[in-house]
């Protein structure tokens, strides 16, 4: 089994397909009877061969090099039990920059016996060095589910959207200020402004509250999606975050 990168439907879901894999690794029976002493213990988190990363710091809600560190020092022991290891990055889209080159080597080098599954969103949220070590696997909501979305990055869109294009200066400050980084931003804004864009039509849909008037989605969409072609032509990330909030991005009363 290679290395992947699991993305699409909710969080939830990722880490139960997740879960799943890991269960059919370290069943007693190899089938992930979801029943045993060995699944059991995947589904507790507990069970010796399997380590779980998740974000640490209540305030930036990132996974930093500190967790990555941890990981590749139990990367290189020895299993305590037989079978395989596996490590299960809960939010590789929120990996700081040094944590992500700290990781890239043992992505590299991973043995057969050592399995890495990363979860994000979208592909396109992960740093792409990151992205194109893994296989990729998107996974769809379960029918009876609802749409799901990123709360933290609608709660920004509306922020900066119901505010006065003359006093957006302080959002400028909570945008990364490395070209990577920044595109990755501007890229998890857009798949979110699309959802909102398509929400506003689905009625049934929890989003569908907080959709954006389409004309107000489609106007932020092409803004977007200017800005990181001019970052993707080495313009000046600074500049093109203070173009996208002060001009070009729309300002509603919603």
């Amino acid at each position: 089994m290679n290395n992947l990168l699991i993305t699409g439907a909710h969080h939830d879901e990722r880490m139960k397909y997740a879960t799943s894999l890991a269960m059919n690794l370290l069943c007693q029976f190899a089938s992930g009877c979801g029943n045993c002493f060995g699944c059991l213990r995947v589904i507790s988190h507990t069970h010796p061969n399997l380590v779980i990363i998740e974000p640490e710091d209540s305030d930036t809600n990132d996974i930093k090099i500190e967790a990555v560190r941890r990981l590749i020092e139990e990367s290189h022991k020895t299993n305590f039990e037989a079978g395989k290891a596996i490590f299960i990055i809960t939010h590789m889209h929120q990996i700081t920059k040094a944590a992500a080159n700290a990781l890239l080597k043992s992505l590299e080098e991973s043995r057969e016996s050592k399995i890495f599954l990363a979860l994000a969103p979208s592909k396109t949220a992960v740093l792409a060095t990151i992205a194109s070590r893994l296989i990729s696997v998107i996974i769809k909501p379960t029918p009876t589910s609802d749409e799901y979305y990123d709360e933290k990055i609608v709660e920004k869109i509306y922020s900066i959207t119901t505010t006065s294009p003359s006093l957006r200066y302080s959002f400028c400050e909570q945008f990364p200020s490395t070209r990577p980084e920044l595109i990755q931003n501007f890229q998890n804004l857009l798949e979110t402004c699309h959802e909102l864009l398509r929400a506003y039509y689905k009625q049934n849909t929890s989003l569908h509250t907080q959709a954006l008037e389409p004309l107000v989605s489609l106007k932020l969409s092409e803004a977007l999606h200017q800005a990181v072609n001019m970052l993707n032509k080495n313009a000046n990330p600074r500049l093109i975050t203070e173009n996208l909030l002060l001009s070009e991005w729309p300002y509603a009363c919603l």
